[in-house]
């Protein structure tokens, strides 16, 4: 999904695009073993999810080097039932947004702006001056 922020400075138009990838895993199983009341052994298996959504700069004209920005999140077991992929994924894209905000990617307004966006599109296009946010299908 591409993401573009378009800001006014002095009378000129600046844009910065954003690709967007979201990807779904699954942990190594993880089991844990406990004895019961009786003295058996009693395994325990389960794998939890990952959410991962992954950002980096678009520039056309660099396409030997970028810097992807990631943020993930993990649904534990015992969360299974609050726990949904449009959650996760949110809280992994709140987590990347953090993360091109801590590196000056991006500024404070524009940080705001792009919590606001849920992922549910093809693209989006964010105009700064106005405020406003266009969903593209």
């Amino acid at each position: 999904m591409r993401i573009t922020i378009k800001n006014t400075v002095n009378g000129e138009v600046l844009s910065k695009e954003f690709i967007v990838k979201v990807q779904y895993d699954k942990t190594k199983p993880i089991v844990k073993l406990e004895k019961d009341q009786y003295g058996r052994a009693v395994f325990t298996v389960w794998q939890e999810r990952i959410t991962t959504v992954s950002c980096h700069e678009y520039d056309p004209e660099k396409t030997s080097s970028r810097t992807i920005y990631t943020g993930t999140t993990t649904c534990d077991y015992h969360d299974a039932k609050h726990y949904s992929k449009k959650l996760g994924k949110q809280i992994a894209w709140l987590n990347c947004v953090n993360e091109l905000l801590s590196n000056g990617v991006v500024t404070d307004e524009e940080a705001d702006a792009l919590d606001m966006i849920e992922l549910d599109a093809t693209a989006f296009e964010l105009d700064m001056a106005s405020k406003k946010l266009k969903k593209i299908d």
